[in-house]
Parts: structure tokens; sequence; C-alpha cells
């Protein structure tokens, strides 16, 4: 009986030493993450109008969007500037003189497209034109296909075509004018180009226009 007794407290000493391990947390499952919405490529923006004998390239980093022709509808070609420049131009009525019919331009700055008041003739009238005294106009860059902007040196523009006239004075200042771009528009001798006019004094591009013809001369 004493035996039974010792074993019997022995196994109740080892049960009160005995401690239950606790449940294991659950290992949580891995959750799938949020799909994440893919990032909506910028809208393309007119970084760039390059003037050209044939008409205005719109580039985004160098990539055309868009190309308005000498002989497009100006109202197209207004609305497309306007949307490039992100402002509406000043619209400045133009008087003409005795070589040039009276018109309007319309304004961004010192970027001017003009339409004069007579009917179009294709491949040689074009009632449209743009002159620009400005190398942007807010972010968007004004060059030629050469690359000359507003305040190129006269060399650049020296290395592209001689002066197609001597030079001249207009208003106590002293011109250049060359002609670069140029394509035939009529056989034999007939071309479009665009017309830059250089400051001699400074010895800087000052102006940009076209489309410009020589008419065979």
């Amino acid at each position: 009986m004493k035996k039974l007794l010792l074993a019997a407290a022995a196994v109740l000493a080892l049960a009160g030493c005995t401690t239950t391990a606790p449940a294991a947390d659950p290992t949580p499952s891995d959750s799938a993450s949020p799909s994440s919405t893919p990032t909506a490529a910028p809208e393309p923006e007119v970084d760039e109008i390059v003037i050209t004998s044939a008409g205005l390239r719109l580039l985004d980093d160098g990539t055309e969007l868009d190309a308005l022709g000498w002989f497009d509808l100006a109202e197209e070609s207004i609305a497309a500037l306007t949307d490039a420049f992100g402002t509406e131009p000043e619209e400045v009525p133009y008087p003409g003189h005795i070589e040039a019919a009276p018109g309007t331009d319309y304004k961004w700055d010192g970027f001017v497209f003009r339409v004069q008041d007579f009917e179009a003739e294709p491949p040689l009238w074009s009632n449209i034109s743009v002159i620009s005294s400005v190398s942007s106009v807010g972010d968007v860059a004004i060059r030629t296909g050469d690359g000359l902007t507003i305040g190129s040196p006269t060399s650049a523009v020296q290395a592209l075509n001689p002066p197609i006239a001597n030079p001249y004075e207009h208003e106590g200042l002293s011109y250049t004018y060359f002609a670069v771009d140029q394509i035939e528009i009529e056989s034999p001798s007939t071309h479009n180009f665009v017309g830059v006019r250089v400051e001699n004094d400074r010895g800087l591009v000052v102006e940009l226009n076209a489309p410009s013809a020589d008419y065979g001369v």
C-alpha cells in the first residue's frame, strides 16, 4: 500500500511539472497583392514646330504629330497651332502693301500665321504664310529643318546657302536675306524656300518666313 501511495504521488508531481505547449499560430497565407493600375502614357504634346518650304511640321520629341501644308485650310491650321501653343492667337488686321494683299495676322508672341485676302493657286500662290521673330512660343521651339532658329549665327546660314540678295537697309539697320530648304515647284527653275533674314551688325538670324518663292529669278 505504501508503494502504491508513493507511485501515485510521483505521477502527480510529474503531472504538475508538465506544461502544455501553446497552439502554434496559424501561418498567415500569402495574401494576393492588389493588382497595380498601369500608369497611363502621357498625351503627346507639341514641343517643336519646324518651318519648311512645304509647310509646318509639329513634333513631339522628334515624332511628327501633324503636318500643316501651305494649301491646307487656314482654319484647320490655326486650330492646330492654337492647340500646340495652348493659347488663342491675337487677331490683327494686316494692311498689305503694293506687292502683298491685305489680310489677317494670327499672332502668338512673335510667331505670326498670316492669311491674305486672295484665292490660293497651288502649287505656287499660297494665301497663307508664317513669319517668326522668336525662337520659341512658351515651351514650343521654332526652327527650320536645318536647325536654324532666331539667334543662330550668320555663319550657320552661310554654310547652307549664299545670300540671294545684296545687303539692304531697313529702319537704320542692315540686313541680308538667305534662302534655305529650297524645293522645285515648277520646272525648270521656280522654287519655294524658307527665307532667313540676318541682321548684319549683330551677325544673327532675326526672322524666319515661309513660303517664299524665287519665281525663277
